[in-house]
């Protein structure tokens, strides 16, 4: 098993190519190629293919790409500092944009298929093969690692082997598992006996009235907030790990000090052990969706109380 260890620096460093690939060569840092760097917890969305990504690394196949020290990874990203998780290795459990949300903040931009449908998105193998031999190749990053993370590019609990992925992976690794969820499924008994063996469930709760949470989540039709709700308090008595709930917050939409006060009700009935207040960064799904101002979100952590945490 490789497990964790102190005191170690990262050695390989990641970039990410078109087509939703990423590339490393040993301890070099590779000059950008295309696309951006990776940053905070966010995957690539997948533009292209890997013949695209071959011209820009300039080698005429995958089994060159090896012979020179590349790598390529469809499922894996980073690791990346995340500023919620610490140092973390990525896993997308879905294509691109396949979510039960398309929320308005989303900075992977708007969802391509609104779903609620649980099925195999990507093979729970094949992400066990490119996992297993990234943890074995950095062994230095691997030690560094905080989490190791389920998220990326769509939601992680649509994929109906979420929960054998967080077995297997606890079967090569000490490393601890996080999954970044909107708790939209939540509300369903296998969902929360899926992600019982992870150690820590981040999930999302940006509005506790149905008009706010349609306007900033809007979700897959037949998902309701009361039923989020109902399913984040059923599995803070199920869980044996740790949550952290997350709540963004948008300027004009649902950062007023009366939502405010009705999401501090809730949260104290789902008890989460800590709660991060975020506000959005980065280009978002629509125009004109802006973060609150910096003494608003002060307020709101003073109405949350002391559990709560500006991210």
């Amino acid at each position: 098993m490789l497990g964790k260890t102190k005191d170690q620096k990262p050695k390989t460093k990641h970039q990410q190519l078109e087509g939703g690939f990423f590339v490393a060569e040993g301890s070099t840092p590779l000059k950008r190629i295309a696309g951006t760097p990776l940053l905070g917890d966010t995957p690539p969305q997948y533009v292209a293919h890997l013949p695209s990504v071959k011209a820009r690394c300039g080698l005429s196949d995958k089994a060159g790409c090896m012979q020179r020290g590349y790598y390529f990874m469809k499922y894996i990203y980073g690791p990346v500092k995340s500023r919620r998780l610490g140092f973390s290795l990525g896993i997308t459990l879905t294509p691109c944009k396949i979510c039960s949300f398309n929320c308005v903040y989303c900075q992977l931009g708007k969802t391509i298929n609104t779903t609620s449908e649980r099925r195999e998105y990507i093979p729970a193998q094949e992400i066990i093969n490119e996992l297993k031999p990234w943890l074995q190749n950095n062994i230095l990053e691997a030690g560094d690692l905080n989490y190791i993370t389920f998220s990326g590019s769509g939601e992680p609990t649509l994929n109906i082997k979420i929960g054998q992925l967080i077995l297997d992976i606890k079967k090569i690794t000490a490393v601890p598992v996080a999954v970044i969820t909107n708790a939209s499924l939540l509300n369903v008994a296998l969902v929360r006996q899926a992600l019982s063996c992870a150690d820590l469930i981040v999930p999302s709760l940006d509005a506790v009235t149905h008009e706010i949470f349609t306007k900033v989540d809007r979700p897959k039709e037949g998902i309701n907030v009361e039923d989020i709700i109902n399913g984040l308090m059923a599995f803070r008595k199920e869980f044996k790990g740790k949550i952290w709930l997350e709540v963004m917050l948008i300027k004009g939409i649902n950062d007023d000090l009366v939502h405010a006060r009705k999401l501090k009700d809730i949260i104290d009935k789902i008890n989460p052990d800590k709660i991060q207040l975020n506000s959005p960064v980065r280009a978002t799904a629509e125009d004109n969706i802006l973060a609150t101002d910096k003494k608003k979100l002060e307020k709101f952590k003073e109405i949350l109380g002391d559990k709560c945490e500006l991210i």
